[in-house]
């Protein structure tokens, strides 16, 4: 099984059924191994061996797949949508990776079958780029397409991770002063606008204007959605607060109310270490109250209070905290920097 593993590892993860033939390992064989739990079947006639299955992320395991399906289909195809977004290394919050997006230069019919959904979309070869081996569509591409199969959440994330990916590459060459988020979101609406008027293209646009790539997770692109489904003005995100002794990056500040709101990830800390959840939650409550000190009003919101159960009653709560900040600090003024 040396030669099997080998040729496993020579393909990106997976084995063809022909190469387990080849190996000395029959359909038959094959077909008991996967019963065994000794192999994994990625899709038809592709393999993994299960250790290795294990020890992939569900992205992993995609693009194992994905390359299965492209060496199969052959080069007049391109990982598309939310295949090509994973081998962008673009957040895929809210979307299911069970099936592998792929997009014929020329054109194509439109059908989903054996894990395989090929899209209609009209591309042309300079559309295509390779990352890591895969022929993708580009990334700007890949978003567009995407958000247009997407709810609202998860194109909003979706999107914001394209627009940190444009931030942290702006960074690296030197040219952050000359990137603007505004500018790149009009480049996505173009894209958008040059797919046609298909369904999705409206909660896609909603999508593209709530995104910032300057949030740090899912879930606080999550804030940004319930602020603006429930018409409550914008925040402004990552924003630095001078201290007394250095400063203090919160997620989101109202400037004018002074009110912050930081998105808690984790509603209860990782106990199996108490002493190190301990001072987590000191440093926490130590770097809360020096911004407190300085005139600001801080609430947490987590993952519960952003369920759809509850979203209302967060929205009505953030209304009424940004009220009494107002009350409580707004005379004090404006007073922060933004991390933009």
């Amino acid at each position: 099984m040396e030669r099997l593993r080998r040729t496993s590892h020579e393909r990106g993860g997976y084995f063809t059924r022909k190469d387990g033939d080849d190996c000395g390992y029959p359909p038959s064989e094959l077909g008991r191994l996967v019963d065994r739990a000794i192999l994994v079947r990625l899709r038809r006639g592709a393999f993994a061996f299960a250790d290795d299955h294990r020890s992939w992320s569900v992205r992993q395991a995609h693009l194992v797949t994905a390359r299965a399906v492209q060496a199969w289909l052959g080069p007049d195809y391109a990982l598309s949508h939310d295949s090509a977004a994973v081998a962008h290394g673009l957040g895929t919050y809210g979307r299911s990776l069970d099936v592998v997006h792929v997009v014929r230069v020329g054109g194509t019919t439109s059908r989903t079958r054996n894990g395989i959904k090929r899209h209609r979309d009209t591309i042309g070869a300079s559309d295509v780029v390779v990352v890591e081996g895969l022929r993708v569509v580009r990334a700007q591409l890949a978003v567009a397409q995407t958000l247009t199969t997407s709810d609202l959440e998860a194109g909003a994330v979706l999107a914001s991770s394209w627009l940190s990916h444009l931030i942290s590459d702006a960074r690296r060459r030197g040219r952050w002063e000359w990137f603007s988020q505004d500018d790149a979101k009009e480049d996505l609406r173009n894209e958008l606008a040059a797919l046609g008027g298909r369904p999705g293209t409206r909660a896609a646009a909603d999508a593209i204007t709530i995104a910032d790539g300057r949030c740090e997770s899912p879930g606080e692109v999550r804030v940004l959605v319930l602020c603006w489904r429930f018409g409550i003005p914008r925040p402004d995100a990552q924003y630095e607060i001078p201290l007394e002794e250095g400063r203090a990056e919160v997620d989101f500040l109202w400037p004018t109310e002074r009110l912050v709101v930081e998105f808690d990830g984790h509603v209860k800390y990782d106990d199996t270490d108490r002493e190190a959840a301990q001072r987590t939650v000191w440093a926490e409550k130590r770097r809360e109250k020096r911004i407190t000190d300085r005139g600001y009003h801080v609430i947490r919101v987590t993952w519960e209070d952003l369920a759809p159960e509850n979203a209302k009653r967060t929205a009505a709560r953030l209304r009424r905290e940004l009220a009494r900040a107002q009350r409580l600090y707004g005379h004090l003024g404006a007073g922060s920097t933004s991390t933009q």
